[in-house]
């Protein structure tokens, strides 16, 4: 039958329209296979990755799929979308109201012209809350400005080259944001910092991993930022190898600020979890020490701000040894009797109090008076009392 249509033509003519044929007979099977109309309204979760879709394979996916109201994830990653496929994708996407999870990453052919249009087919649904659009080929993400997805709580941008982040700033509901293996630099950390101070911000998970754009600048942009803030419990920054011994005592500063007894208080009890790049250097790797050795206390000696606090003063500022340490990390000044001159004399009783208790027990707590008598005495108004 098909020879009889191809009538007097040429070979190669009929080795084409014989491909073609094949061609749209295998996505007619693909379709038949994968996508039948009389279960897809029933559809909540359609997993196609590695499924070696192409654009006309998305296109006859997303005529089946139109006027399907069930569906909330959809997973099409690892596959071979372009700008065609996108766009046989927005129909869809626009007047879809349930779709709260998509996954779109590992398609190469993925450029930023393709990220806008995903973004604003997205922006008109509005319901998107996680959405993966790694290992692209996007180096800007402006489009999430202009076209701002209310409810978004997870994305990731790993692998790209993005450098500007920007966009990002104005997404105060976002807990987890991804962004491994890009171009991120000084720039990149400016907008980061502006999201971790905004007190509105939720963001709990930051991962910036292998991104060697971040130097020591970059990483003390990052520390100063979360001074304040209370909501970031992971940060990731393996493989950011440009971070040395400046940056990571600016992050050590931040969860121990040794300066005075206030400051280690009043430290970043909220990060949990740091990742950081291999050290060789020795005096980084001491930095390092101390950044685990916080980390770990604020695993182990409970939740609240005042537990964690008052595990800090015993271990950085009643024991001499920590101490000294780390205000030689942090180039401070640490005399050897000035514990007690920056505290009122009557609030020395209930400071003591609230230092004691039983997770420490007394013996640093009672060598520590010992040692500071000198202090304790010269603190008492002598001829107030006679």
């Amino acid at each position: 039958r098909l020879k009889a249509s191809c009538g007097n033509i040429t070979s190669r003519t009929m080795i084409k329209t014989i491909r073609k044929y094949f061609q749209r007979r295998r996505e007619r099977s693909w379709a038949d296979r994968y996508i039948s109309d009389s279960y897809l309204e029933y559809y909540t979760d359609l997993r196609l990755s590695v499924n070696h879709l192409t654009d006309s394979k998305i296109s006859l996916l997303f005529k089946h799929l139109a006027g399907v109201c069930s569906l909330e994830a959809l997973n099409l990653s690892y596959n071979h979308i372009g700008l065609n496929g996108i766009q046989n994708m927005v129909p869809f996407l626009k007047s879809n109201q349930s779709l709260t999870k998509l996954r779109i990453g590992n398609n190469d052919e993925i450029n930023t012209k393709c990220f806008r249009l995903l973004i604003l087919s997205l922006h008109h649904g509005g319901s998107i809350k996680y959405l993966w659009v790694d290992s692209c080929s996007i180096d800007d993400i402006s489009a999430l400005k202009k076209y701002f997805l209310p409810n978004l709580r997870f994305l990731a941008l790993d692998y790209n080259n993005v450098r500007n982040l920007s966009s990002l700033e104005k997404y105060k509901n976002l807990d987890s944001l991804r962004l491994r293996g890009n171009a991120i630099g000084k720039v990149g950390c400016e907008s980061l910092a502006t999201m971790l101070q905004d007190q509105s911000t939720r963001l709990r998970i930051l991962d910036l991993s292998y991104n060697n754009t971040i130097g020591e600048e970059a990483a003390e942009i990052l520390a100063h930022s979360l001074k304040y803030n209370t909501t970031l419990e992971d940060l990731s920054l393996i493989n950011c190898n440009n971070i040395k011994e400046r940056g990571l005592r600016a992050f050590l500063t931040i969860l121990v600020d040794v300066s005075s007894i206030e400051s280690t208080y009043n430290s970043n009890h909220t990060l949990s979890m740091l990742r950081l790049p291999l050290c060789f250097h020795p005096k980084s790797n001491r930095v390092i020490h101390h950044i685990g050795s916080a980390l770990v206390l604020k695993l182990t000696r409970g939740k609240s701000y005042h537990d964690i606090g008052r595990a800090k003063v015993i271990e950085y500022q009643l024991k001499s040894q920590p101490k000294i340490d780390l205000c030689r990390l942090q180039g401070i000044d640490c005399p050897s009797s000035n514990l007690f001159i920056e505290i009122e004399t009557v609030l020395l009783p209930d400071m003591l109090a609230a230092l004691a208790g039983n997770n420490f027990g007394h013996s640093d707590l009672y060598r520590m008076v010992c040692t500071r008598a000198p202090d304790l005495v010269s603190l008492v108004s002598k001829p107030s009392m006679s």
